[in-house]
């Protein structure tokens, strides 16, 4: 939900699950997608990491 509106509010629950979403996200593009574009996922999943330790270090 938060891809398709940024104001999309957050509660606890989602926040918790967010990791497993983006995964399970990320699965089913992965699996849809034709043959060759695996560069494209392995962007996507570089990216989600960076942004990802970008947000553990805004915490600290």
């Amino acid at each position: 939900m938060r891809v398709l509106d940024s104001e999309f509010g957050v509660d606890d629950v989602l926040k918790k699950n967010e990791d497993d979403y983006v995964r399970q996200a990320l699965t089913i593009a992965n699996r849809i997608m034709p043959w060759g574009e695996e560069a494209l996922m392995d962007h996507v999943n570089l990216y989600y990491r960076e942004e990802s330790i970008k947000e553990k270090l805004r915490e600290d």
